[in-house]
């Protein structure tokens, strides 16, 4: 089995970084031939070089690319993943993120099982329990396998082997992102995410990404390029104990989920067969714009002025209140014309709301002033966060 590479994306957290070796040190490998790359954008922190320079690996060849001029995020991570082309399969690790002492048997399994099913994309090493489409809580059903497939991509801890690689690279040459073509959560992003643009990839090629169910890295979300606030609403448990992994093809998996975080109809009516009589959209988490659905019937958290039935949300993960038929009225099958699509109780806003809280865009002409508002949106924004799982609004 080959040995994928390891590619850590730095920039200007050496404390972040220094974090991360250590993880990767202390991890479990199967072999000392594990080639390490440290990929370093043009920054002031001469310490991020200084650790990524005196980092001892004892697990095989290290080296570190530095960058005299400035690329960004965007651009760096597309560089780190060009390494696919060198070494045929990469495990991609930005500094912020801490490993399981098993990601790398994880990714090596799954590479290997993956690897000629081109409907895969990638292969995630981190495992979800909020969304970024609500941000709420999720939870992947339950199916018998280790893993679950998403139509959305990894960014915190991924893996791609070469072919993978290059049939992102050359659709990416020849297609630009279209204004409001991803849900609006997306929309709200910056521009120069290169994981908005893979986003539009998997889902113009119908292409998906592998998720573990228990997670092999889990994210810190320090203060960076993307975070102007240090945010730990992403930290997730990992995997400490050596797994013995079930895979299963997507194909044959009831665990496939779109880019709002949605299980898919045909694995909702898989799993119970009365709905499919319906022309059915899932909307559990409500983020769907109606505009942009052209079923008949709706399963949806928003508010309906009539409905065919109702159910409860207490369930987790939220498909479980309609296997039981949990009585309640917060899920609602009804006709489509019927949703009022306004922003349901309890939500705090709209999603696009909240994200630009996150991925916002511009930045003030005062750096000072533009330090303070960040920390009040972010400090605002975890306030939400914190009142929505409080009351019982998380999904």
């Amino acid at each position: 089995m080959p040995s994928p590479a390891i590619v850590v994306v730095a920039f200007n957290r050496p404390l972040s970084l220094q974090r991360l070796l250590t993880s990767l040190r202390q991890a479990s490998y199967p072999s000392d031939d594990i080639p390490l790359i440290i990929s370093i954008d043009k920054s002031e922190v001469d310490e991020v070089y200084k650790i990524a320079n005196d980092f001892d690996w004892p697990h095989g060849q290290k080296e570190i690319v530095k960058y005299e001029e400035r690329l960004g995020l965007r651009q760096h991570v597309l560089k780190c993943g060009d390494f696919a082309e060198e070494y045929e399969q990469i495990i991609v690790l930005e500094d912020d993120l801490f490993a399981s002492p098993y990601f790398y048997q994880f990714a090596q399994e799954g590479i290997e099982y993956y690897k000629n099913d081109e409907s895969i994309a990638g292969i995630s090493l981190y495992s979800y329990q909020v969304t970024e489409s609500s941000l709420t809580s999720f939870h992947p059903l339950d199916d018998g396998y280790d893993v679950y497939f998403m139509q959305y991509p990894s960014s915190w801890g991924q893996c791609w082997t070469r072919d993978q690689w290059r049939r992102f690279r050359e659709w990416d040459r020849n297609n630009t992102l279209k204004e409001d073509a991803l849900p609006c959560y997306m929309n709200a992003w910056k521009n120069n995410s290169w994981k908005k643009q893979f986003a539009y990839y998997l889902k113009k090629t119908n292409q998906y990404f592998v998720y573990p169910k228990v997670s092999f890295t889990t994210n810190f979300g320090d203060k960076g390029t993307n975070n102007p606030y240090d945010l730990d609403i992403y930290q997730v448990p990992l995997q400490l104990s050596k797994p013995a992994l079930s895979l299963i093809d997507m194909d044959k998996s009831l665990s496939k989920y779109d880019i709002h975080f949605e299980l898919e109809v045909d694995s909702v009516k898989e799993i119970i067969p009365e709905l499919k009589a319906y022309d059915l959209e899932i909307d559990l988490f409500g983020t769907k714009d109606l505009k942009e659905i052209d079923k008949e019937y709706v399963l949806t958290s928003k508010n309906a002025r009539n409905y065919v039935k109702c159910y409860g949300d207490r369930m987790h993960p939220m498909l479980l209140n309609i296997i039981y038929n949990i009585y309640g009225s917060k899920v609602f099958l009804c006709n489509r014309t019927d949703v009022l699509n306004d922003i349901k109780k309890g939500s705090f806003g709209t999603q696009t709301f909240l994200h630009k809280y996150i991925h916002h865009n511009k930045r003030s002409k005062v750096p000072f002033l533009d330090l303070i508002f960040s920390q009040i949106r972010f400090k605002f924004f975890n306030y939400l966060h914190f009142m929505k799982k409080t009351l019982g609004n998380s999904h």
